[in-house]
C-alpha cells in the first residue's frame, strides 16, 4: 500500500480557499437586510411603500382634478384665434361711377369696391361668460366635490385594509416563529434523552425497544422542524410582500404577545363608531349625494341658458367695414346670447333614465353595506371573545401538559416510567404548546378584525 506524502502547500491553498469561502458567506450574511420591528412600524412601512396605498392616491388626485376643473365652469371663457387666406387671382375691382346721392341730393366721392385684396388676415378674440344655468353648474360643481370627498375617504378605506393585512401576516410569523422555537425545543429534549437512553442501553440497564421509539420520534421532529422553517420563510415573504418590501428583507417580529384587551363596549355601541367611523360608508354616502346632483344638473340641462359674450377682430380687410380697405382695423361688440336645445330626440330623458338608475343603486349600496357593517362587528366581537376563550383554554392545557411531561421524566429518570409513557407526555405537551402559540395569534388577529370592522385609524398604536 502506498503512503500519501504530506504536502505543506496544498494544506497552505486549501486553508486559504477555507478562510476566504468563510469570510465571503460572513459577508453574505451581513449583506442581508434585517428589520426588527414592531405591528406598528410594520404598518407605517407598508402605508409609505405598498402599491395599493398609491393607486388609491392617484385615484383620489384624479378626483381633486376633475373637481378643480368643474369649479372654472362658473368663470369666463376666453378664446382667441388667428387666420390667413389667400384668394384666387380671377376676383376683380369694381368701382360705381355714378354718382350716389344722400337724402339732401349732394353728391359724394365714388365708391371702390376693391375684391382682389388675396391676402387676408384676421385675429380674433371671444369672451363668454354664464349668467343663467337653472342651477346646473352648481349641481354639477357639487357632484364633482361629493366624488373627491368619495375618493379621498375611499383612500382612507384602503389604507386601514393595508394595515388589517399587514397586522394579519405579522402574527402569522411571529406563530411560525413560536411553533419553530417549539420544535426546535422539543428536538434538543428528544435528542439529549435519546443519547442518555443509548448510553444506558450499551450498559444494559435500557431496552433496545427504548431506543427505537426515541429515534423515531427525533425523525419526526427534525420533519417537524423543518416544516417550522419553511413557515417562517413562507411568512416572512407574505409580511414582506404585503410591506410592499423586497423580498430579501428580512423583518424579526419584537412583539412576541398581544396584550389582553377586554371589550367594554356593547355590539350596538361598537357598530354606532364604526359608523361613524368607517371610511368606506362614509364615501357610500358621498357617492349617492353625487349621483344626486348629476340627476339634478341633467334635469335642470332642459332650462335654457344665457350668457354674456363679447368679441373683438383685428383683421386687414375688417369684413365689418365698409368698405373694405387694404389696411388692418378693429372693431368689437357686446351682446346677450340664450341657448336652448327645443329637440333632441329625448337625449336628456335617457340620460335622466341612467343617473336616477346609478342614483338609486348607490343608495342600495350604501343600505347593504351598513347592513354588512353590523354583520362585520358582531362577528368580530364574537371571534374575540371566542379567541379569548381558546387562549385561556390553551394556556391550562400547556401548563397542565407540562406538569405531566415533568413528572414523567422524573419517573422515567427514577425507572418506575416507560419510555413510551414519556414520549406520550412530551408529544401532549408539544402539542399543548403549538395550540398555546396559534391561540395566541388568533387572539392577535381577532383584534385586528374588530379593529378594522369599527374603523380603527392605521397609525393607533397597538
Amino acid at each position: 500500500m502506498q503512503s500519501r506524502r504530506y504536502d505543506p502547500a496544498g494544506v497552505s491553498v486549501r486553508s486559504w480557499l477555507i478562510v476566504l469561502m468563510t469570510i465571503a458567506l460572513t459577508g453574505c450574511v451581513r449583506a442581508q437586510d434585517v428589520r426588527h420591528l414592531t405591528p406598528s412600524e410594520c404598518v407605517e412601512i407598508a402605508l409609505e411603500r405598498h402599491g395599493d396605498v398609491r393607486m388609491a392616491d392617484y385615484r383620489r388626485n384624479q378626483a381633486e382634478a376633475v373637481y378643480d376643473e368643474a369649479r372654472t365652469f362658473r368663470l369666463p371663457t376666453f378664446r382667441v384665434s388667428a387666420s390667413y387666406r389667400r384668394l384666387s387671382s380671377n376676383v376683380t375691382t369694381f368701382t360705381l361711377d355714378e354718382n350716389v346721392f344722400d337724402g339732401d341730393t349732394t353728391p359724394i366721392q365714388d365708391l371702390n369696391f376693391d375684391a382682389s385684396l388675396q391676402d387676408q388676415y384676421a385675429v380674433r378674440g371671444d369672451v363668454e361668460q354664464t349668467l343663467f344655468s337653472a342651477g346646473q353648474t352648481r349641481s354639477q360643481i357639487e357632484a364633482e366635490h361629493q366624488l373627491t370627498l368619495a375618493q379621498e375617504h375611499r383612500a382612507s378605506a384602503v389604507r386601514r385594509n393595508v394595515a388589517h393585512r399587514v397586522r394579519l401576516a405579522y402574527w402569522s410569523l411571529v406563530a411560525a416563529e413560536a411553533s419553530r422555537d417549539v420544535a426546535r425545543s422539543a428536538r434538543r429534549e428528544v435528542d439529549e434523552q435519546l443519547r442518555v437512553t443509548r448510553a444506558r442501553y450499551r450498559q444494559g440497564m435500557a431496552l433496545r425497544s427504548d431506543v427505537l421509539a426515541l429515534e423515531a420520534r427525533a425523525s419526526e421532529l427534525r420533519a417537524e422542524q423543518r416544516n417550522a422553517d419553511a413557515a417562517v420563510a413562507s411568512g416572512r415573504r407574505l409580511l414582506s410582500d404585503r410591506m410592499g418590501l423586497d423580498q430579501g428583507v428580512i423583518v424579526r417580529p419584537t412583539t412576541r404577545t398581544f396584550p389582553l384587551r377586554p371589550i367594554r363596549e356593547t355590539t350596538s355601541e361598537l357598530f354606532a363608531v364604526a359608523v361613524a367611523m368607517r371610511p368606506d360608508l362614509e364615501a357610500e354616502d358621498h357617492t349617492v349625494s353625487a349621483w344626486r346632483n348629476r340627476s339634478r344638473a341633467n334635469r335642470r340641462a332642459r332650462w335654457p341658458t344665457i350668457s354674456l359674450v363679447g368679441s373683438y377682430v383685428y383683421a386687414r380687410p375688417n369684413l365689418a367695414m365698409f368698405p373694405q380697405e387694404d389696411r388692418f382695423q378693429g372693431t368689437w361688440e357686446v351682446g346677450v346670447q340664450m341657448n336652448v336645445d327645443l329637440w333632441d330626440w329625448n337625449r336628456q330623458g335617457h340620460r335622466a333614465q341612467q343617473f336616477e338608475a346609478t342614483w338609486m343603486e348607490a343608495r342600495e349600496q350604501q343600505r347593504q353595506m351598513r347592513r354588512r357593517i353590523r354583520l362585520q362587528v358582531a362577528d368580530a366581537v364574537e371571534e374575540v371573545h371566542r379567541s379569548v376563550d381558546v387562549l385561556h383554554a390553551a394556556r391550562e392545557r400547556k401548563r397542565a401538559a407540562a406538569e405531566v411531561f415533568r413528572v414523567m421524566r422524573r419517573r422515567h429518570a427514577e425507572g418506575v416510567a416507560l419510555t413510551t409513557e414519556v414520549l406520550s407526555s412530551e408529544r401532549a405537551y408539544r402539542e399543548a404548546r403549538y395550540a398555546t402559540v396559534e391561540a395566541e395569534a388568533r387572539y392577535a388577529q381577532a383584534h385586528a378584525g374588530l379593529d378594522l370592522a369599527v374603523g380603527k385609524p392605521p397609525s393607533t398604536p397597538e
